[in-house]
């Protein structure tokens, strides 16, 4: 899998995502990145936040709905277990 399958399978996570980053005042044109691992059972782990203090409340609390993720990783996909950073903008339009 790619980087950008995988950020679409992060598509409905974003709207949350960007809930985290209105309450956490976040600027408008800010994007939070993570890095993390994809499993080939599409669980996220390791989730970390890049330029951002992992105690930040906008990343905890994006952290927190990521957490539980368990992306629909195509049948027949030749994943592997790797990093990827991935850049979420928390601004989206609620």
């Amino acid at each position: 899998m790619t980087e950008a399958q995988i950020d679409e399978l992060l598509k409905p996570y974003r709207p949350a995502a960007a809930q985290c980053g209105r309450q956490h005042e976040v600027a408008i044109d800010a994007t939070v990145t993570f890095k993390f691992v994809l499993t080939k059972e599409g669980r996220l782990t390791q989730i970390k936040p890049v330029g951002r203090a992992a105690s930040d409340p906008a990343a905890v609390c994006m952290i927190d709905l990521f957490r539980d993720a368990r992306l629909p990783v195509p049948a027949g996909s030749s994943l592997n277990t790797r990093s990827l950073t991935i850049a979420s903008a928390c601004t989206e339009a609620a």
